[in-house]
């Protein structure tokens, strides 16, 4: 594995990562995220979602449930960085990546802080 995990998947994601070896290489080699972590952040992710996965629209809808305040530009902001393979939507494996980089780094001021 890369010195930066993050930039590692993020590489790798893009030249089509299978999701089993998702799980292995980053999700199950932290402690800390477990299989009621990963249960706990797919029901919050199928709230949400709209034809399969997470859209623009959704996230807007989760971020203002959540009580945040950003502007459209920063919703997009935040989608763009979530999605990571580029494909305009944000699938599960991704939207648990950018759970366990919260975990990971907490003091990060990412915008989808749960």
């Amino acid at each position: 594995m890369a010195d930066d995990p993050i930039l590692d998947y993020r590489r790798r994601r893009s030249s089509n990562i299978s999701n089993r070896e998702v799980y292995e290489t980053y999700i199950f080699k932290f402690p800390m995220f477990t299989i009621d972590n990963i249960l706990d952040f797919e029901e919050l992710y199928k709230m949400y979602k709209s034809e399969g996965s997470l859209e623009l629209n959704d996230i807007s809808k989760l971020l203002k449930h959540l009580n945040f305040k950003y502007t459209s530009q920063e919703v997009i902001k935040v989608f763009n960085e979530i999605d990571v393979n580029k494909n305009g939507k944000i699938e599960f494996l991704e939207f648990l990546m950018e759970r366990l980089v919260y975990l990971l780094f907490p003091l990060n001021p990412h915008p989808l802080t749960l």
